[in-house]
């Protein structure tokens, strides 16, 4: 049964127990405090720099795309002008 009331003792004793800091270390505290309150915030323009660059290549390459797939567009039917054939073949 010792131990138990010696841990009693010292629970009783922690718990009347306060700690008075002082005015100096108060001071300390609320420098650092405002120290750590004055980061400066993150500069993410090289990232959307970087952003606007790809968006500008995607838009690039897929206007390229289009403009090639237009051109190589070859016609499987050939356009025939009847009406001037009857022309040619009356005179």
């Amino acid at each position: 049964m010792e131990p138990n009331n010696i841990e009693n003792q010292i629970r009783e004793k922690l718990t009347q127990r306060e700690i008075q800091p002082s005015a100096k270390a108060w001071d300390r505290l609320d420098a650092m405090l405002s120290v750590e309150e004055q980061k400066p915030k993150r500069n993410f323009k090289w990232l959307s720099i970087a952003a606007i660059f790809m968006g500008f290549t995607l838009i690039g390459i897929f206007m390229m795309n289009n403009e090639n797939s237009v051109k190589n567009a070859i016609p499987s039917n050939p356009i025939v002008l009847e009406n001037e054939t009857k022309l040619i073949e009356k005179k």
